[in-house]
């Protein structure tokens, strides 16, 4: 046997194993947005995972989900399968110095939105509850990755997150109850994004997820209490009309408080075809700075003191079940957001 083969021989025997870097895998970063299938030519690296991961996936029937993209079996290097029914593909982190040219059946994918995002139809519908006053049926959950510290392990071990439902998908949201009467899905996906989400795109953290078929309540109680969310969660970016010129740091609008942001963002002016690391791929070549808002209005931020309470006199009659709610812009107390941070009241005015 000459010395290639023999060379050859190794590399296939040992599977082009590239020593695990200490501390490569990241978490999910939850409020990152990418736009599929485009990326700035300077983070085409973004489809490995630190240095030395890189994300591959392969075709998978629905039937066969549970065998071949089992989310009880790790992989070789102690991380997770992804299970991606929207494609029909199950992916997973591999440390191969050359990707995944020797896992069979196997090519190569974008990490964000592969190797980061886990999605799985259940067995049977349950019932997710998301706060003290809504709940409702679902067949379907999304879950990311997240990655923690683990004494015993003595690294950092990645895990699925909670259960996450993403009202924007077909099929996770089926139903759900309303004084014991069973109401259809249309009814309750106009609740959830009306009433809930306020027309905001989002995913619902259930808190808890159980079987019921008799019982799973839209508008089950009413709020006892209202309350903003912390500081980095609490969502209240706008656009308002300000009257002053120059337009000043803090401003009275709507009840509230309002502290002025940055008036611009960056935006791609201009994409071209380029050669990426996975083959050929849109690039920016041209960014430029766009206003947030139209003519006569400014992006601010409603500032409210975390954690402040408002009484149950304060609530209003949500339009689709007649149940009364939180205001706009404020959550039932207990309320937790989709990373599983709660929302909670020290004092009540």
């Amino acid at each position: 046997m000459t010395a290639s083969l023999v060379f050859l021989w190794q590399l296939v025997a040992f599977g082009f194993r590239a020593p695990c870097i200490l501390g490569a895998r990241v978490s999910f970063r939850p409020h990152a947005v990418v736009l599929a299938g485009m990326s700035n030519h300077s983070d085409t690296s973004s489809e490995s995972v630190g240095t030395s991961y890189t994300c591959c996936c392969k075709d998978v029937d629905e039937a066969d989900v549970k065998t071949q993209c089992s989310e009880d079996e790790k992989t070789s290097i102690g991380g997770l399968r992804f299970s991606r029914p929207g494609v029909g593909k199950c992916c997973k982190k591999v440390d191969s110095r050359y990707g995944c040219t020797f896992y069979g059946g196997y090519s190569k994918f974008p990490t964000r939105g592969h190797c980061d995002t886990d999605e799985r139809k259940l067995d049977k519908k349950m019932c997710c509850k998301v706060s003290s006053s809504t709940s409702f049926y679902v067949s379907g959950i999304q879950r990311y990755e997240v990655v923690e510290w683990d004494e015993h392990e003595q690294d950092n071990v990645p895990r699925y997150s909670g259960p996450l439902i993403k009202v924007e998908s077909p099929g996770h949201v089926v139903g759900a109850t309303l004084q014991g009467k069973q109401i259809g899905v249309e009814a309750v996906l106009k609740h959830l994004k009306e009433e809930i989400l306020h027309h905001h795109s989002g995913s619902l953290f259930c808190k808890e997820l159980y079987e019921d078929d008799k019982s799973c309540e839209i508008a089950k109680t009413v709020p006892e209490m209202c309350c903003c969310h912390t500081d980095d969660l609490f969502k209240a970016d706008d656009c308002i009309p300000v009257v002053e010129s120059p337009e000043p740091d803090r401003y009275f609008h709507a009840g509230a408080w309002w502290s002025h942001l940055h008036q611009t963002k960056t935006e791609c002016a201009e994409w071209k075809e380029c050669q990426g690391d996975g083959g050929k791929e849109m690039c920016c070549v041209r960014n430029e700075e766009v206003r947030h808002c139209k003519e006569g209005k400014f992006f601010y931020r409603r500032t409210v003191p975390p954690g402040q309470c408002r009484k149950a006199d304060t609530l209003v009659r949500d339009t689709s079940f007649g149940q009364m709610r939180c205001p706009d812009r404020e959550v039932p107390e207990g309320y937790e957001e989709d990373d599983g941070a709660e929302c909670e009241c020290e004092k009540c005015h």
